[in-house]
């Protein structure tokens, strides 16, 4: 019988000498600091002093926004009414009163005025209207009870609408940009779903962002009426 085989292991271990650090003051963590000791006697005062500074800011701020006077209103549901032809067969209806507010200046904050009606008038049916904007609009009566003094600025407002989501901010195709032919079966495939193709025809351009543009128009009745 053979005799068994004796093996032995030998591990070298290497000790590098570490290099303290400098003896600094930066170094060892030994910088001079300001710890104040928060007490009644030195927060109350600077709370006091803070709201005696910033208190004629705020009245000055609630009396300019007291001058102000703004008026909105909400046509969102504007294409669900009875649609007309031709402005001679508007059908007026009443907005709802959660869908329009008058904010007047504090000097006319008593003057009185009526409900806005709105009609909706479809053109898409009638040949002699080529101007896109034109063919579908939302007539808005409203008053105005009050003098605008200048300048009148006019905003719309949208809501539901994030353009910062990133699907909404990768929906578009670099190559279709840069004004090469892109086969609607790479759109599909690509980011620019759900608005990539219709029945296999590739749109151009193609993606959320070209596609959800905001096209709102005011009519000349409307500037007239501001002015």
């Amino acid at each position: 019988m053979e005799a068994a085989s004796e093996y032995v292991l030998f591990s070298t271990v290497t000790l590098i000498p570490l290099t303290p650090a400098p003896d600094t003051a930066f170094k060892q963590q030994r910088l001079k600091a300001w710890q104040p000791i928060l007490t009644p006697k030195t927060v109350l005062p600077t709370l006091f002093l803070i709201g005696i500074i910033f208190a004629p800011i705020g009245g000055l701020l609630i009396w300019g926004s007291s001058r102000v006077t703004e008026i909105t209103f909400d046509y969102t549901q504007c294409e669900s009414l009875p649609a007309a032809t031709s402005l001679d067969n508007l059908q007026f209806t009443d907005m709802p009163s959660n869908k329009y507010s008058y904010q007047l200046s504090a000097a006319d904050h008593n003057a009185q005025h009526s409900a806005p009606r709105y009609a909706f008038l479809d053109n898409s049916a009638n040949a002699s209207v080529t101007d896109v904007s034109q063919q579908r609009e939302c007539i808005v009566e409203f008053d105005i009870p009050a003098t605008l003094e200048p300048s009148v600025l006019f905003y719309y407002k949208l809501t539901n609408f994030y353009q910062n989501h990133r699907r909404y901010v990768k929906s578009l195709n670099s190559d279709q940009l840069k004004g090469k032919a892109v086969s609607p079966a790479t759109l599909d495939n690509g980011d620019c779903k759900p608005l990539s193709s219709i029945n296999g025809v590739a749109i151009y351009p193609c993606g959320l962002i070209a596609n959800s543009l905001f096209n709102g128009a005011r009519s000349p009745i409307i500037d007239r009426v501001l002015r």
